[in-house]
């Protein structure tokens, strides 16, 4: 009897723990699901975030140039015929470009020939080879971010759009080329998100979900703005299916792990209730608190010294230890991917011949010093450089000699305008940003740059060529600027004024 009755006590405690482990199990399971939900949720979103700016960084990097496509392809979208199947740009990239130096051999585009210039064929050309490269961009950033769908749309009238980058490719009436700028009605009650997005110009935390051909998909927008005009819509769809999928495939598998768990620490107190295992335990929960507190990996090599034996115990603490190492492991590749995109960010406000701030760098800092003018206590001057000669020096010695007079002077400027931020914001124009710290001795650092750039001289064909430039000056004055570009229109007229001058004394 005695021994039915210590069965009996041990199979309710059993039973009663056993029901115990199945609600904390469930328990646990919904917490799981809920905490990973949120999780992969905001890692989508993150992801279509960061693609949506990388890909509008591009775009901006030469934001006239993509006006001047969208404009063209929408209206001639019927006149260009570009394969369905091409793989690589450049070789559209090269036709224009053969195309062009054969029809204006003494021209370089963007420099003395604009796109209005060029005949309708090189037009054609041109816009076929941007439309290929914007494509494969779009194409390559889809890969890179993992994401099934990227494109880039212009809302039109009564509710059409106008997909411009579309990456399906979708083929046309013959089969060969791409259906380009497909003009397609969605409405508001189709595409919600979308048109609130518009209408607001400017991104916001929502988004509009879809059935279709890649699964269910949430998708992202980015209006983009150009010269303070509303031009398109950036879009990024995230696959939600698989998402769902990656959360009910992580939610199971830590319920495995936890509901193997909650079987061995079942096993050891129903059968090996001792000291030995009690220690395991208290030594491994010690190390994964301080982990969890400090985020100190070196507690992996104190739960490793506590494994002995091949116990369950000692398998948890291994697996615990691969955890924090795997965890380890990805936060150093976060950070990585973060600093990766940092440099990207960075490197579009770069210029890329001379390496000196470019003009959307300028166009930030000038939205920066137009609040502080809001606010009262704006303390700023800009100095305008323009380079002098530049067109004569690539006509005549061609456009890597003017390549290194351009970085010649773009280091000259650094050097004398020490401390001060200093942007190209055209072919030979050079911007100098100087604030309160740097104000009272910009007519040294002027005198400077004067000095040295006057006898200074650059390597050309078999010979040495000067270089100039001419120089201007603007404090801003807060009775009579209202604007950064105030301020930007007087150093200019100095600049011009100084160029004046610099002329005549060349002729006397």
């Amino acid at each position: 009897m005695q021994r039915r009755k210590n069965g009996g006590i041990l199979t309710h405690f059993g039973i009663a723990f056993l029901l115990f482990s199945v609600v904390l199990l469930v328990v646990n399971g919904i917490e799981i699901y809920i905490n990973q939900k949120k999780f992969h949720e905001q890692q989508y979103e993150e992801t279509a975030k960061n693609l949506s700016v990388f890909l509008e960084s591009l775009i901006l990097a030469d934001p006239d140039d993509f006006l001047t496509y969208q404009n063209y392809i929408i209206e001639h979208r019927d006149e260009i015929d570009i394969p369905v199947d091409f793989d690589n740009y450049i070789e559209a990239k090269s036709n224009f470009y053969k195309a062009f130096a054969k029809t204006y051999p003494n021209k370089s585009y963007g420099v003395n020939m604009q796109f209005d210039e060029m005949t309708e064929e090189l037009k054609k050309l041109y816009i076929i080879y941007r439309h290929e490269y914007f494509l494969q961009t779009f194409e390559n950033a889809r890969t890179a971010f993992n994401v099934p769908y990227t494109y880039y749309i212009v809302p039109d009238k009564d509710d059409y759009v106008y997909y411009v980058i579309d990456i399906e490719r979708t083929p046309g009436d013959d089969g060969k080329n791409m259906l380009l700028c497909d003009y397609y009605q969605d409405g508001e009650d189709v595409m919600p998100v979308f048109y609130e997005t518009w209408n607001e110009g400017k991104t916001i935390n929502k988004f509009d979900t879809f059935n279709n051909e890649y699964g269910r998909t949430n998708s992202y927008y980015t209006v983009l703005t150009i010269g303070g005009v509303k031009r398109g819509v950036i879009c990024v769809d995230a696959d939600v299916t698989q998402m769902y999928k990656d959360i009910v495939t992580n939610t199971g598998y830590r319920l495995l792990k936890t509901g193997a768990f909650v079987i061995i620490v079942m096993g050891i107190l129903l059968l090996f209730i001792n000291q030995k295992y009690i220690t395991k335990l208290t030594a491994l929960q010690s190390n994964i608190k301080k982990y969890a507190e400090e985020k100190d990996p070196s507690v992996v090599s104190k739960i490793e010294k506590g494994i002995s034996g091949h116990d369950e115990i000692s398998d948890l603490s291994m697996q615990t230890a691969e955890m924090i190492l795997e965890l380890e492991n990805y936060m150093h590749s976060l950070l990585s991917a973060t600093t990766e995109l940092t440099n990207v960010k960075a490197l579009a406000n770069k210029d890329a011949l001379t390496g000196v701030s470019n003009k959307i760098a300028y166009d930030s800092r000038a939205h920066a010093l137009q609040k502080s003018i809001s606010e009262g206590n704006a303390v700023f001057a800009i100095v305008m450089i323009d380079m002098n000669y530049l067109k004569q020096t690539n006509d005549n010695y061609g456009h890597d000699v003017g390549n290194v007079a351009l970085k010649t002077l773009a280091r000259t400027i650094t050097e004398c305008f020490e401390g001060c931020e200093v942007f190209r914001i055209g072919g030979d124009e050079f911007t100098v940003i100087a604030d309160k710290e740097q104000l009272y001795g910009l007519d040294e650092y002027i005198a400077r740059f004067k000095e040295k750039i006057k006898d200074m001289t650059i390597d050309a064909v078999k010979t040495r060529i000067p270089l100039s430039a001419a120089v201007g000056l603007a404090v801003f004055n807060s009775e009579n600027d209202e604007t950064v570009g105030d301020v930007f229109i007087r150093a200019d007229k100095k600049m011009y004024e100084n160029k004046k001058a610099m002329k005549s004394m060349r002729n006397v």
